[in-house]
């Protein structure tokens, strides 16, 4: 089972700093370029600096895909595009997609990939991606829990 270890916390950026090991935080990010949300998310976050939204193709060709964006501290955000409209609601298939991809680079790779996911508030949301989470390969995950 790939959910390595669960942590409470209310600040996620102070308890990544703490937990050196971990340098690795997924975000899930809506597919249709909305400056009002990048805007939430640099506030929330403001290690980070920028967010690839240069993709030329429509929104439905990103949803289940992710990129990545280092800071200068060495923290890294998989910004997983898993939401295609506004309502921010998660889109279960293209998360499922994100974490193959991911588990599959693992393998290639022959390495462990360890990061933190911010537990969704959704109960219902949260059982079906808990159980997506457990049927991953080289996946170390440590999921966030707002205090």
């Amino acid at each position: 089972m790939p959910i390595v270890k669960r942590v409470k916390s209310s600040n996620v950026l102070e308890t990544l700093q703490q937990n050196g090991s971990i340098k690795l935080l997924t975000l899930n990010l809506n597919c249709v370029k909305s400056q009002e949300a990048y805007q939430e998310l640099f506030t929330q976050f403001p290690e980070l600096k920028y967010i690839d939204d240069n993709f030329e193709l429509p929104a439905l060709y990103r949803l289940g895909d992710y990129s990545v964006a280092t800071t200068e501290s060495g923290l890294a955000f998989l910004l997983f595009y898993t939401q295609l409209d506004k309502t921010g609601e998660m889109e279960i298939s293209a998360l499922k997609s994100c974490l193959k991809k991911l588990s599959g680079e693992a393998i290639n790779s022959g390495n462990y990939i360890s990061f933190a996911m911010i537990k969704p508030s959704d109960a219902k949301t949260w059982d079906i991606v808990q159980k997506l989470l457990s049927f991953q390969e080289y996946l170390l995950i440590t999921i966030i829990e707002n205090d």
